[in-house]
């Protein structure tokens, strides 16, 4: 017996429902194998570039002093001074080492959200410190494997050229924190026509790049190489400014944050620190100076 109610048409049992059928198109397609809750841990990964705000975290353990920052960039800052002035910053150091103090600096910094407030992380790629390179970038990785948090590495050259671009540009500080101006110390002289940045090699050397200034920033000329410190800068032309002040933690978080807006990202599997030379075991056993140990058979012996 036909089901009719209202002043619609005769409707059978078996017939389904107008609305019903309706409802069910306007449900969205799941492909196989597919959850929500994965769908939305992937949204993080899409460039920044929406002027949503995104916490970003940078990490800088390339030098003597493990670094750290955290601040909520708002809005599409095109430069480093836009960057860094595009949020509050939150940053502490110390120099008593890497993996015994960047957890508890990353502890005070981010506070009790932890990393539900981080969007992205930015680390020191290198070159620098052999043993701090290692420690920031597996703390990095960790936290973008395990969070699903996108990954970008800064140069660390790229970063110690472009704060001292910046501060001859602006010596009387690029942030406006809530109280008062904070910002870098004036370099003392007009912009530069090139930045040479410089890093403790030991061994009586040093890491070494040359940057131009660039729109928005700077712009790396030649490869960074181990070279002696004395015959280059006898070698520099006039007008170059060597840089031996370590960039903060923020400079590398906004260069991280403006690398990510136009596309760029690592891998966290595949990424290594950018050390430029081997490690000093390597070079002696290179050179017969070291013997290789020898690996361990396993299974049944001959």
């Amino acid at each position: 017996m036909p089901v009719h109610e209202g002043g619609g048409p005769p409707m059978s049992l078996g017939q389904r429902a107008p609305w019903a059928r309706s409802r069910r198109k306007a449900d969205p397609p799941l492909s196989s194998g597919t959850f929500p809750c994965r769908a939305r841990s992937r949204r993080k990964a899409d460039p920044p570039m929406t002027g949503q705000a995104t916490g970003v975290l940078g990490i800088s353990t390339s030098g003597e002093a493990c670094r750290v920052a955290f601040g909520v960039v708002s809005g599409r800052p095109r430069d480093l001074a836009s960057a860094l002035a595009a949020a509050r910053w939150r940053e502490a150091e110390d120099r008593r080492g890497h993996a015994e103090r960047i957890f508890s600096l990353l502890d005070r910094i981010l506070g009790c959200p932890g990393l539900s407030r981080v969007g992205l992380v930015a680390v020191s790629g290198g070159p620098g410190s052999f043993t701090g390179l290692r420690v920031g970038m597996a703390v990095a990785k960790a936290f973008a494997r395990f969070g699903k948090i996108p990954l970008v590495a800064v140069p660390t050259l790229e970063a110690m050229a472009a704060e001292a671009a910046l501060r001859a540009r602006r010596p009387e500080g690029v942030m406006r924190g809530g109280q008062g101006r904070r910002g870098l110390a004036p370099l003392g002289r007009a912009r530069a026509a090139l930045y040479v940045p410089f890093i403790d090699a030991k061994r009586g050397e040093v890491y070494a790049a040359f940057f131009k200034p660039g729109r928005g920033g700077v712009v790396q000329v030649g490869k960074p190489a181990v070279r002696e410190p004395t015959a280059l800068k006898a070698g520099l032309p006039a007008g170059a400014v060597v840089v031996e002040e370590p960039a903060r933690a923020r400079t590398v978080a906004a260069l991280g944050f403006l690398a990510f807006a136009v596309g760029r990202r690592a891998d966290p599997d595949r990424l290594v620190p950018a050390y430029v030379r081997r490690p000093e075991a390597v070079e002696k056993m290179r050179a017969g100076l070291l013997k290789r140990p020898r690996r361990r058979r396993s299974g049944r012996h001959a």
